[in-house]
């Protein structure tokens, strides 16, 4: 009796999972924009929280001097403009990495021609990673030169702004960009 309460319980789930399936192949499309719009999101916010936080904003709107306004939104907007250069960083980061794959590994894995996978290559996201903790500590760093800091250190929401910004937003961003850079490269070599 027991077992079949089991094989009850598994054909419930497998027959949910089968129709949760078809309704993400029927709306896949929406689905990749908004994965991809919520990658962007939260590079941008993570790198802008970050840059906040770490003082970062204030030390540039502080050397800018008398041409800037010493208003908190002007630091604010530096902020967000560090978080679109995030993404100029990563687009910039997939067009090198996108060409050593293409020149150095790409003749060697696929003899034949055929497509090539879409999907980010594992040695790209782990490059990926020590990028963003060298510049989140950069990042710290100048922000540490301003008055009242005392320590480099990435802790609080300055680890939250790199875990979900930088790790999670931003290989969703390499994504959207690998994926076209994949798609430009014809099949025959």
């Amino acid at each position: 009796m027991n077992r079949l309460r089991v094989h009850d319980v598994r054909a419930a789930f497998f027959a949910v999972d089968q129709r949760l399936d078809a309704w993400a192949e029927r709306h896949r499309p929406l689905l990749r924009l908004i994965g991809s719009t919520l990658a962007f999101a939260m590079l941008v916010a993570g790198v802008a929280l970050h840059v906040q936080r770490s003082g970062f904003a204030h030390g540039t709107a502080a050397a800018c001097g008398a041409p800037c306004p010493a208003d908190i939104r002007f630091e604010y907007l530096i902020a967000l403009m560090c978080g679109a250069a995030a993404i100029l960083w990563v687009k910039v980061y997939v067009a090198v990495a996108a060409a050593i794959q293409r020149r150095l590994i790409d003749p060697f894995q696929y003899v034949r021609p055929e497509p090539k996978p879409l999907k980010v290559a594992r040695w790209v996201l782990v490059g990926h990673v020590p990028i963003g903790v060298v510049l989140f500590f950069a990042i710290a760093g100048f922000g540490q030169e301003t008055p009242g800091r005392s320590a480099i250190s990435i802790e609080g929401w300055s680890s939250v702004a790199l875990i979900f910004g930088w790790w999670i937003g931003g290989a969703g961003v390499l994504q959207f960009f690998w994926s076209r850079a994949r798609q430009q490269i014809p099949s025959q070599p």
